[in-house]
């Protein structure tokens, strides 16, 4: 009876936050609802997966329990990434070539697939790498303009321990020393950079993405020759509180970039304390920060 309240409260702070509050949602509200109750009676752990649809039109599966995470939100609110994602597509151009490290299904790239001409997508799960080729058959996206490539991302080449939690579980992540003799399940899978991979497919990006769950400084310093080729003129990157903000402020200063946030309007602030409480962060370098992003 407890633990059926604390998950009746639980959805309940769920549909009042992410479904009714939200301004995004206006005039879709009860049709989310609607959805909201569908997957969680009769998809979610009825083995039946659940198609969502992106603002440019774009699908992708959400699977049942255990890897229900991966997107699940989209069914229920059109504020996923929203105002990040809206940004982002108004810094590139079309034909553009993009990296997503740390991919899981893919679903930030397919929001920019219409854009783009193609994308370096690349996660250590198995599961999440297999649904990567499912939802580029989905979408009908030609298979040679995106190169997928299964494994963990990082600072060298190497092998680490990688979390298995069951399908595409978007928890999984790069398990330290520390943390080996936890009872989380856990497989041996190569650890390649951004720079190596990047140098095979012969193409520079003009974006990268990363998000790789408290590893995404690491990820980035095995970017360096392609952050340098001139290329590439926006990050978006994930800032855990394991992560030093100063330590990513550094690195991003020595290449001449300037790390910023959005902020609830979707504008560019780079307050130290917005900053710091924010997971979601970019980077651009100088002159293009100047006279393109905060114009």
């Amino acid at each position: 009876m407890i633990t059926l309240l604390r998950n009746t409260r639980s959805h309940l702070r769920t549909i009042r936050k992410e479904v009714i509050a939200d301004p995004l949602n206006q005039g879709q509200r009860l049709h989310f609802l609607k959805d909201y109750v569908l997957w969680h009676l009769s998809y979610k752990y009825a083995n039946r997966r659940w198609l969502i649809q992106f603002e440019n039109g774009l699908h992708s599966y959400v699977y049942p329990y255990p890897d229900h995470d991966a997107g699940e939100v989209n069914i229920w609110t059109r504020n996923v990434d929203f105002y990040d994602t809206d940004f982002i597509r108004r810094h590139l151009n079309p034909g553009d070539f993009i990296v997503d490290a740390g991919c899981n299904v893919g679903n930030r790239t397919w929001a920019l697939a219409d854009i783009i001409g193609g994308a370096l997508l690349i996660d250590a799960g198995k599961a999440a790498i297999n649904r990567v080729r499912e939802n580029i058959q989905l979408n009908q996206l030609p298979a040679e303009k995106y190169h997928v490539v299964e494994k963990a991302v990082g600072a060298a080449p190497g092998t680490i321990h990688f979390s298995d939690l069951g399908g595409a579980n978007t928890c999984n992540k790069v398990i330290g020393e520390d943390e080996l003799h936890s009872s989380v399940p856990l497989i041996a899978v190569e650890m390649t950079t951004i720079d190596r991979e990047i140098e095979k497919i012969g193409i520079l990006p003009t974006f990268i993405k990363t998000d790789v769950e408290g590893q995404d400084l690491a990820a980035l310093q095995g970017a360096v020759i392609t952050l340098r080729s001139g290329t590439v003129r926006l990050v978006k990157f994930e800032h855990n509180q394991s992560e030093s903000l100063d330590l990513i402020l550094e690195f991003f200063g020595g290449l001449g970039w300037q790390v910023f946030a959005l902020d609830r309007q979707g504008k560019a602030t780079m307050e130290h304390s917005y900053m710091q409480k924010n997971m979601n962060l970019f980077a651009a370098p100088d002159e293009y920060y100047r006279q393109r992003v905060t114009r």
